[in-house]
């Protein structure tokens, strides 16, 4: 929900300062209203300190995260291949090749995969099948999948933060700037604006003051979005993200050993009704 709210002036408005003014004065009531519990929250230095040990991390981990993603996918898709050959191979080609081959050459030998009188084989065949039919590093895959997801839209919320840094110290350097301006026309003299401007310096000088007027009022609201993410990122978000990539951690590789270690003892009871079986 947060990520979702942190939203950038579109690129029209960035131009226009009464339009961005207005986006951000909406963005503050958003943010006031969704995280009023966290009103009166001291913004200091270890707050700070732990977002930016944390953007750290998260560069860390987005290109690991990718890695992992990729060869999951890989994993997931040669496991899928590999259960349908097995499948085929078991239920298919090993009882067609007794019935066709064995059969000819020694009649009277036992067709272990072909015996429909051999309930435990049938069975054990039957659950292997269905093994075919799940592929338990799916679920490894569409965790890393989501995780990337996660990570990368923190990684923008502490980008937002850095980009709304940046509005703001744009915003005190053109306010120095301007009222640098205003010095210089009220002292007589001329400035780049005046020269090309055919209006007189009185009325440069009051739009250059209104100006002045809505930056001040955009870097107080900038500082005050920042503050606010820094305060949701801090208090709420960061620890929530870490609580939660370890518990779904937890569940799906206890999931997958469950998966593994099933699939194991169902390949081992195939495999042991087979190496018990006698010629009839």
């Amino acid at each position: 929900f947060f990520f979702l709210m942190i939203r950038r002036p579109p690129r029209s408005t960035q131009s226009r300062s009464s339009a961005a003014s207005d986006v951000y004065k909406r963005q503050i009531k958003k943010y006031s209203e969704a995280f009023s519990a966290l009103a009166g929250k001291e913004i200091g230095p270890e707050v700070q300190t732990k977002l930016e040990e944390f953007g750290k991390f998260l560069k860390k981990v987005i290109p690991l995260l990718e890695t992992l993603k990729k060869v999951a996918k890989n994993v997931t898709a040669a496991r899928k291949g590999y259960a349908e050959q097995y499948h085929v191979l078991v239920n298919y080609l090993i009882p067609e090749y007794e019935k066709v081959v064995v059969a000819e050459v020694a009649p009277n030998n036992a067709l272990i995969f072909s015996s429909t009188s051999v309930d435990k084989l049938l069975g054990a065949m039957q659950r292997l099948k269905e093994d075919a039919e799940r592929n338990s590093w799916e679920s490894v895959y569409m965790l890393v999948k989501s995780e990337l997801r996660e990570v990368q839209a923190m990684q923008e919320a502490i980008k937002a933060k850095a980009y709304y840094d940046d509005l703001k110290a744009k915003a005190i350097a053109k306010e120095a700037s301007e009222n640098l301006e205003i010095t210089k026309l009220k002292s007589g003299g001329s400035t780049l604006r005046s020269v090309f401007s055919r209006r007189p310096n009185g009325d440069l000088i009051t739009d250059l003051e209104n100006s002045v007027v809505q930056i001040k009022k955009d870097i107080e609201s900038l500082t005050t979005i920042s503050d606010i993410i820094v305060c949701v990122l801090g208090y709420i978000e960061i620890e929530g993200f870490k609580r939660a990539r370890v518990e779904k951690y937890n569940t799906i590789i206890q999931g997958l050993a469950l998966e593994e270690l099933g699939h194991a003892e169902r390949l081992k009871e195939l495999w042991t009704v087979v190496s018990t079986m006698k010629p009839i």
